[in-house]
């Protein structure tokens, strides 16, 4: 116990607020209220303004800087954000006394209790502050990370959405001035939601939760994967003979299917302890899938999944790469044969993010200027975000064949946003080119050795103000880092499809588009023309 003497109980007058300081400096607030004597931290958690300057009214103090209010009895704020600490305290000898001492487990439960209500209501300084104290109570900003993605799990009414795939690229790396970035893109979407119901974990097998994928059975669904989800064999049994065979059948909801389950991976491997929310999230997102190659106009990539094998181990040839960023008909057909041709399809799977990563680097941005085209760059930013997430899900050779035609398919179903990339301009200096946003500058600099270090917190804190935007921007630069070290060959070619994505200064919002695309449709009740 860290006894600390505040001095004599006397000049503490009843129902007011009295300044006390410890003898190294320390400030304490202490208020009797009849027989109960209460001390608390004198500074605000807002500001640091001094609570004794406050003014008390029945067991409530309150700053009167800017009117927070205090529960005497608990530390808790019943006005304003996070809670002050509250110490034990007794009269020994005449003399007040107090005990300091942190109980690191108290302290975290106080914050994670503190930090969740305020990215319940988007307050963001509340947040950082108390992520600050995590920090400083265990050296670690983890436990704050770990809340981050814990509330977003509970909360996103959909399941696993792009919140919770933004911690997993950004938790190994991301600091200080880039939690803030980060807590800030994953609350917004989600302020004022309320935790969604789950379902009561129940008893059953990876089988059981791939019919009820199938069926559509969501709760089923949902409780299987929870009791699935408790135990690392149950986790690696749910997405070997459920997830990954239900994901390979079709490509799932523009690639997120696929992607999300990856990151889910990434996020239970990092926080053991959020296996069940986390993998709960996933299914209920999964659960309401669309799938895509099922729809009409996939008809060559629906088919080609059903005739996809695996029948060796060769490897493939990097024509193949042009066949992909021909047309969907094209990259499917190329990547059928050369499977039965024996080409490993783990090696196509690679070619296809390879061609992702050129589809990417040529994007036409006009595509984004057009009134009746309702697509962005993002869309195509998830061909190379699908084919990263389905080599690292590493799923065996037969169903590895069935995400190489996905791959393939929708590689090759995005070749009209292509144009011509803009041209490197060599000596650039990578900080100055972000700072400018100045694409051409950027690419005559990838060769950087510190090129994705500097991107990222760029990607994460500056270069988009929509979370979408900053999530997909993070995502695709760890995807792109994480093929180049598979694929060296192509480093050139993975960081420029960084850069298009992440660097050039690009419309977020469509206000303009959204009033087209309704107003036509309300006139002539046609779908929109779209990007195939």
């Amino acid at each position: 116990m860290e006894d600390v003497d505040l001095g004599s109980v006397d000049g503490i007058a009843e129902g007011a607020a009295t300044l006390r300081k410890a003898a190294d400096g320390r400030r304490f607030v202490c208020v009797r209220r009849g027989d109960a004597l209460h001390v608390l931290d004198d500074r605000c958690p807002h500001e640091g303004y001094p609570l004794s300057q406050g003014e008390v009214r029945d067991g409530v103090l309150t700053c009167c800087w800017h009117n927070w209010k205090f529960d005497l009895a608990s530390g808790d704020c019943l006005f304003g954000g996070e809670p002050v600490r509250r110490y034990p305290a007794w009269v020994e000898a005449g003399r007040l006394r107090v005990d300091t001492r942190v109980d690191p487990e108290r302290e975290r439960a106080r914050l994670d209790t503190s930090m969740r209500a305020s990215l319940l209501d988007g307050s963001m300084g509340s947040v950082m502050r108390d992520a600050l104290r995590l920090e400083a109570l265990v050296g670690s900003l983890d436990p704050a990370i770990e809340i981050l993605a814990s509330d977003a799990a509970r909360r996103a009414p959909w399941g696993f959405e792009h919140g919770l795939a933004l911690i997993a690229e950004a938790a190994p790396w991301v600091d200080a001035a880039g939690f803030a970035a980060l807590s800030a893109h994953v609350a917004e979407p989600l302020l004022h939601a309320p935790e969604r119901e789950p379902a009561t974990a129940r008893s059953g097998s990876a089988g059981d939760l791939l019919a009820a994928l199938r069926e559509e059975r969501r709760t089923d669904a949902e409780a299987i994967a929870r009791h699935l989800a408790q135990r690392p064999a149950g986790r690696a049994s749910l997405y070997a003979d459920a997830l990954l065979p239900w994901l390979s059948e079709d490509l799932t909801d523009y690639g997120h299917g696929a992607i999300y389950a990856f990151e889910a991976s990434q996020l239970v491997t990092r926080f053991p302890a959020l296996a069940e929310d986390v993998i709960g999230a996933l299914v209920v997102s999964l659960s309401w899938a669309t799938r895509d190659s099922a729809l009409p106009g996939w008809t060559a990539t629906h088919r080609g999944v059903r005739e996809a094998e695996a029948r060796g181990g060769a490897e493939a040839d990097t024509a193949y790469v042009e066949e992909v960023l021909a047309s969907e008909r094209r990259a499917v057909e190329g990547c059928l044969a050369r499977l039965r041709a024996g080409v490993d399809p783990r090696a196509l799977l690679r070619l296809s993010a390879r061609a992702a990563a050129e589809r990417l680097r040529r994007f036409d941005a006009s595509w984004e200027r057009r009134l009746d085209a309702p697509v962005t760059i993002l869309d195509v930013s998830h061909a190379l975000t699908f084919a990263d997430a389905a080599l690292a899900l590493m799923p065996p050779p037969h169903l590895a064949a069935r995400f190489a035609v996905q791959s393939a398919g929708f590689v090759g179903k995005l070749r009209a946003a292509d144009g011509d990339p803009p041209v490197a301009r060599e000596g650039a200096d990578l900080h100055a080119a972000l700072a400018a946003r100045d694409p051409s500058a950027a690419l005559g600099a990838i060769e950087a050795r510190d090129f994705y270090s500097v991107l990222r917190p760029f990607a994460l804190a500056d270069a988009f103000v929509r979370p979408i935007f900053a999530a997909h921007a993070v995502k695709t630069t760890e995807a792109c880092q994480r093929l180049e070290a598979a694929d060296p060959d192509a480093r050139d070619l993975y960081r420029a499809a960084a850069v298009t994505l992440c660097v050039p200064r690009r419309p977020e919002r469509f206000f303009g588009r959204v009033a087209e695309v309704a107003g036509r449709f309300v006139e002539t009740g046609k779908p929109p023309p779209g990007l195939y």
